[in-house]
């Protein structure tokens, strides 16, 4: 028993470990990218063994883990790519809906290559470390105490507000709210422990009008939105025709409740 304890503990540190490596590691590159060519790749994402780039447009581009190569300047200047193993075509991309040979990033003036690259094979490096496909499914698969709250959520959504509002998501240990701009898609995000721990709800605003907003404590900006491309201090839920929003406040803190 005393052996199977150890094990398991050891597994747990092993597996702490590897996932503090591997956010460290995405949240630089993302960092990186929300100065790049005017923050136009938005963010990269990792789930279920893929790896994504998240346009701001709503697009996206994706491709398995398992097939990366390491990331590599290429023969156009100011460019890097992410090249497939053994060339054959790896990446997915909705602008195009079909499917490529790379990953790439360019601008139009001249940057450090070597800076991007370097943050680009550092996260590479902690995702071919181990079975990361494994590893983001084994820790999807505890217990889910969130999801029925979060399906109530986002079924009273498409009646509060349907035209704003898209699906709340959690993904990689933060909470995803997405919202349309003149019918194109963005999303602000926030770690769940920030929206449980750091984040006021309150109904209302400056002006009276009819709104729930969660607001971060302490003039933190907790809050990630890929439509400003930047850090934020709130996000909000507002409806031109539902003006009782007690079952918006009560849903949204059950949900919260349960992560």
């Amino acid at each position: 028993m005393k052996k199977i304890l150890s094990t398991l503990f050891f597994l747990f540190f092993i597996s702490l470990g590897f996932s503090q490596a591997y956010q460290k590691a995405l949240d630089n590159v993302n960092a990186y990218l929300k100065k790049f060519d005017k923050g136009y790749y938005g963010y990269l994402e990792v789930e279920n063994g893929y790896l994504f780039d998240r346009f701001p447009t709503g697009d996206y581009s994706k491709v398995a883990i398992k097939d990366l190569d390491k990331a590599s300047t290429d023969e156009m200047p100011n460019k890097i790519i992410i090249p497939c193993k053994n060339n054959v075509d790896c990446v997915y991309s909705t602008f195009t809906d079909s499917n490529h040979p790379q990953m790439s990033f360019s601008q139009e003036k001249n940057f450090n290559e070597q800076e991007l690259l370097k943050l680009l094979n550092d996260l590479i490096s902690v995702l071919k470390a181990d079975d990361f496909g494994t590893n983001t499914k084994k820790a999807s698969s505890s217990a889910k105490n969130y999801e029925k709250p979060l399906q109530s959520l986002n079924e009273y959504l498409t009646k509060f507000n349907p035209e704003t509002y898209r699906n709340i998501e959690v993904k990689e240990g933060k909470v995803y709210f997405s919202f349309a701009v003149f019918s194109n898609i963005y999303h602000s995000y926030i770690t769940i422990d920030d929206l449980k721990n750091n984040v006021s709800i309150a109904q209302g605003n400056a002006f009276g009008d009819p709104e729930i907003r969660m607001r971060c404590n302490d003039e933190r900006k907790c809050f990630y939105s890929n439509y400003s491309n930047d850090d934020t201090d709130h996000f909000r839920f507002f409806s031109t025709t539902v003006k009782d929003l007690s079952e918006l406040d009560t849903l949204l803190k059950d949900f919260i409740e349960a992560l």
